[in-house]
């Protein structure tokens, strides 16, 4: 995160989702915006997605696009197979591209898991549907981090008020 840019007044604030918790800074704020989920999913006409209850076993086989490693979807869904007692499935594409995937997974018998937003502001478009998978909750957020001893521009005031805005609109 950019938080050095902060603290040096480069970045009046920051939009970024965390994976470790920035409480114990002591010099900006953090708020959370929304915290977020892994989801699988398919076309939502799909075999997949007539069903009503679906393990990680049954998908443990399927054809899969997912992002690379690096990203905070792949870790947490190769925890979901181990807790299982699963091997991660081999991926037939890897790509960073949330569209290619959305436009490749749409028509196709092909499986991808998603941040859950991610997924919510796409499944229309795609004509995706998320899977009735349980998975681990492990919380992603969404956070804006301010400089605690500086007043905030009136213009990302206003960012930020938009932003709390738009999470409560699509209800995240």
């Amino acid at each position: 995160m950019q938080l050095a840019a902060l603290r040096n007044r480069k970045y009046d604030f920051v939009l970024a989702r965390i994976v470790r918790p920035l409480n114990e800074e002591e010099d900006v704020n953090v708020e959370v915006l929304f915290n977020d989920q892994l989801v699988i999913a398919a076309d939502a006409h799909s075999l997949w997605a007539r069903r009503r209850k679906i393990d990680l076993v049954d998908l443990a086989g399927e054809s899969w696009m997912l992002p690379p490693p690096d990203s905070w979807v792949y870790p947490r869904l190769k925890e979901a197979f181990e807790e299982r007692g699963l091997k991660m499935p081999k991926a037939t594409l890897l790509t960073a591209s949330v569209p290619l995937r959305n436009h490749l997974l749409a028509d196709s018998n092909y499986i991808s898991a998603f941040a859950s937003s991610v997924l919510q502001l796409n499944a229309a478009r795609y004509d995706l549907k998320p899977l009735p998978v349980k998975l681990p909750h492990r919380p992603w957020p969404a956070v804006v981090v301010t400089p605690r001893n500086r007043t905030l521009n009136p213009l990302v005031e206003r960012f930020i008020e938009c932003a709390r805005a738009e999470v409560k609109a699509f209800g995240i």
